[in-house]
């Protein structure tokens, strides 16, 4: 992700981490989601493999998936609004001049990058024996065509919306006897985070029994020949009444004696 510069791509907070607004209606993943994704993709996005993602907004996820399969390999990119087909041509182009080296090692708008048209994801879509493909939605009937896109081995991503911010990203692989596999991805992340809080209760719950509990009693030390401050345990510690009290009390009881005699 960091040889792909989101200002190509994304005109307005290009480094947020959050959903931002593109041209014509393309709405563009958080960073952390589209890391997630990547991650999930890595291994089967490999030197010269043919991949897709269907419906990829401005193109970020093109570039990125670009640099994982290098000029030997095809990236397909598949929108239903030649507006954006057109938009991903150029932000690809832009970023391919703009970033050093891309062009020396022969990446530009249409290498390893080939661009689509389609007015439907489930009819004519382009790509067979694809190792890997990242969709931006959740139709049954797109993931079952893409599904039988995958060659064996190759894994298809997309992104179910919950209506509640991040989207669950579910994972199908496709086996060596052609079945399919479908997962949810977990974020590794927010379930460290869990385990944290929930270890922060569990400490916060713990009994405490005071001082003592933290300063195991030590001996009574008396006349320190080194000064070291002296530590009394509660248990050591005994009530000395002052004398001028008990002769007090003393004398009262002598008077209240005579005067009943």
């Amino acid at each position: 992700m960091g040889l792909v510069d989101r200002r190509f791509f994304v005109n307005s907070n290009p480094y947020e981490d959050s959903s931002q607004p593109g041209e014509h209606g393309a709405i563009v993943g958080a960073p952390h989601t589209h890391a997630r994704i990547l991650e999930s993709l890595k291994d089967h996005m490999t030197d010269g493999a043919k991949v897709s993602c269907i419906l990829c907004d401005t193109g970020y996820l093109l570039a990125c998936m670009g640099l994982f399969v290098t000029v030997k390999g095809g990236v397909i990119g598949v929108q239903m609004d030649y507006a954006l087909t057109l938009l991903n041509y150029d932000n690809l182009g832009t970023w391919s001049g703009s970033t050093a080296g891309l062009r020396q090692i022969g990446y530009k708008r249409d290498v390893p990058f080939l661009l689509y048209t389609r007015g439907s994801t489930t009819e004519n879509v382009p790509g067979e024996g694809l190792s890997a493909i990242h969709y931006r939605g959740d139709d049954k009937n797109t993931i079952e065509v893409l599904g039988k896109r995958l060659k064996p081995g190759g894994r298809l991503i997309y992104e179910r919306n919950t209506g509640r911010g991040d989207p669950e990203l579910m994972v199908i692989d496709k086996l060596q006897n052609g079945s399919l596999s479908e997962k949810q991805l977990i974020d590794t992340t927010l379930e460290s985070g869990k385990k944290e809080e929930e270890e922060d209760k569990e400490r916060e719950g713990e009994e405490f029994g005071g001082l003592e509990d933290l300063f195991p009693p030590r001996p009574v030390l008396s006349g320190s020949p080194d000064g070291d401050e002296l530590f009394i345990p509660s248990s050591q510690i005994k009530y000395i009444p002052d004398i001028k009290v008990v002769l007090l009390l003393v004398s009262v009881v002598i008077i209240s004696c005579i005067l009943l005699f």
